[in-house]
């Protein structure tokens, strides 16, 4: 794992071996499922992750220890906002999208050793057939888990209409 840094209020940096610099978000989003007055809407975040290479290689390499920073960073969040609710949506800016959730999916595996988190995911598609996988984590115990999933599932609906 690298050593990372709380540079302001929610936000994470590190820096691998290899010079990608990451910075890890939790945006405040309350209005994600649509009704801000929700009981839990205020504890709903979208998780960023951007990258961004220090050197000019072309493509950044795989890296182990990448995954494993992420996964802390996310578990650190939920040991400090037990009940919070975190988006993650995969940028298609450059039509890699699919293999940014297979990745954050592998990563998700792999770190959840303790069972404690689950994903859910959808793929939303707009008008010209844009493919947006949409993941949504929150811990098993969270008092309105029920309400949370179905609301998220039904995402996928509304944003069809």
């Amino acid at each position: 794992m690298y050593q990372y840094y709380e540079v302001e209020h929610l936000t994470y940096v590190f820096v691998t071996k290899n010079q990608v610099e990451y910075s890890i978000y939790f945006k405040s989003s309350p209005y994600f499922l649509g009704d801000e007055s929700l009981p839990y809407a205020q504890y709903i975040y979208e998780f960023i992750v951007e990258s961004r290479q220090l050197d000019d290689k072309a493509l950044i390499p795989l890296d182990k220890r990448t995954g494993e920073t992420i996964a802390r960073i996310l578990a650190d969040f939920y040991l400090k906002f037990d009940h919070s609710v975190t988006v993650y949506i995969c940028d298609s800016s450059d039509n890699r999208q699919m293999t940014r959730k297979l990745k954050f999916d592998h990563w998700f595996i792999d770190y959840n050793t303790e069972k404690s988190l689950v994903k859910i995911s959808e793929e939303l598609i707009d008008e010209e057939g844009v493919s947006y996988p949409v993941s949504m984590i929150l811990k098993y115990n969270n008092p309105y888990f029920l309400d949370i999933i179905d609301r998220f599932r039904n995402l996928k609906e509304d944003y069809s209409k």
